[in-house]
């Protein structure tokens, strides 16, 4: 009983004069918990002991204190991968807000040109060009999407609402210009100016399906493993999809004889 006594004295002794450090590992193996990108490993340093006078120790040897925490750690280790991709999906939709405002206000002097009987070719050009600047915008944005998975089994209600976002503006977007792009194209009557403005066409739609891909791959992906029960959610995220699919589709058939007028 003695024996006991004294080593805990001397190891209260030792905690009182030297405070534990506290130090960063120099390899961590990630843990991903919900809600938190990267991990830390804290050390806690315990000084030696080295009790003297004690009967049994050899003066000067340190004393191993063992400490069982008693706590069995399970954890996910890829819950983070699904944090990130929340994270870049909000970022997509920002950017697609961001740059919505420009594409509309580019939308709308195409058509104003495209309604007068003596078409500015110069300014369809260039309004063309602006469109196809700030939809490269949007395509370096959505590229990050690539090859992103989301988790089923952690997925929460919020997940596929930013999914929701994702989708339902980039259709929205999108049909506003297909229904724009489709007036341009149409400008047979006027070969000229189509012949004009062929080649800043060709590379407005060509920008459509490249944008839309990642976007929809994502959302498929995320829909046909969801183990959450929000089907209204799951139906409204399935029937955007199905509208981008079908914009690109009428995109691939106007792209088809721009191209050919440039051949």
């Amino acid at each position: 009983m003695k024996f006991f006594s004294a080593v805990l004295a001397a190891f209260t002794v030792g905690s009182a004069l030297a405070a534990p450090t506290l130090n960063t590992c120099q390899t961590c193996t990630e843990v991903e918990v919900p809600h938190h990108t990267s991990c830390q490993t804290v050390t806690v340093t315990v000084p030696a002991i080295h009790p003297t006078n004690v009967p049994g120790v050899t003066p000067g040897a340190d004393v191993d204190v063992g400490v069982d925490v008693g706590v069995d750690v399970d954890v996910d280790v890829d819950v983070d991968v699904d944090v990130d991709v929340v994270v870049v999906v909000t970022a997509v939709v920002d950017t697609v807000i961001k740059v919505e405002a420009l594409v509309e206000a580019d939308l709308k002097l195409i058509a104003d040109l495209c309604a007068h009987a003596n078409i500015d070719v110069q300014a369809l050009v260039k309004v063309l060009i602006d469109l196809k600047l700030h939809l490269q915008v949007l395509l370096d944005a959505s590229v990050k999407l690539d090859g992103l998975v989301l988790d089923a089994d952690v997925l929460v209600a919020a997940d596929l609402d930013v999914v929701l976002a994702l989708v339902a503006k980039v259709q929205a977007l999108i049909t506003k210009i297909q229904v724009c792009l489709k007036v341009v194209a149409s400008l047979k009557a006027v070969p000229d100016v189509l012949v004009a403005v062929a080649v800043e066409l060709k590379l407005v739609l060509a920008l459509i399906t490249p944008i839309c891909t990642p976007v929809t791959k994502l959302a498929l992906g995320i829909v046909a493993h969801v183990h959450v029960a929000l089907p209204e959610v799951v139906v409204r995220i399935n029937a955007c999809v199905s509208a981008i699919v079908s914009v690109t589709g009428t995109v691939a058939g106007l792209l088809g004889p721009v191209i050919k007028l440039l051949n």
